[in-house]
């Protein structure tokens, strides 16, 4: 398994440096079976999925819509919330408005 992080291509020196990378990553690209890629949540807002953190984001909207029981949007990820059967209703409730929100979403190249 080769693992590149384009994240590296932040310090390059030069753009042919850059391109060099960019080359690299084609080629395993190219040449593998399977490949996975992992961004940031902020990919999909473009698309109409908001992201986590920005001021509209998933996180703020939580914390509006529930700001007895949800002070952070990590208390809606921490395994210990199903030790309180209100916040596994607030999670389910959630994953299903993220789930319509996803339904509703525009496709873009990045989800193609």
């Amino acid at each position: 398994m080769q693992r590149l992080f384009l994240s590296e291509l932040d310090g390059a020196s030069a753009d042919s440096e850059a391109a060099s990378r960019l080359a690299e990553v084609r080629r395993a690209v190219q040449s593998s079976q399977r490949c996975i890629v992992i961004t940031g949540a902020g990919i999909s807002v473009s698309s109409g999925i908001p992201d986590f953190r920005s001021p509209d984001g998933l996180f703020q909207q939580l914390k509006q819509k529930y700001p007895s029981s949800v002070s952070n949007g990590r208390d809606l990820f921490d395994a210990t919330l199903f030790h309180d059967p209100g916040m596994v209703g607030l999670f389910y409730n959630f994953m299903g408005e993220l789930r319509n929100l996803v339904s509703q979403a525009n496709c873009t190249p990045t989800h193609a």
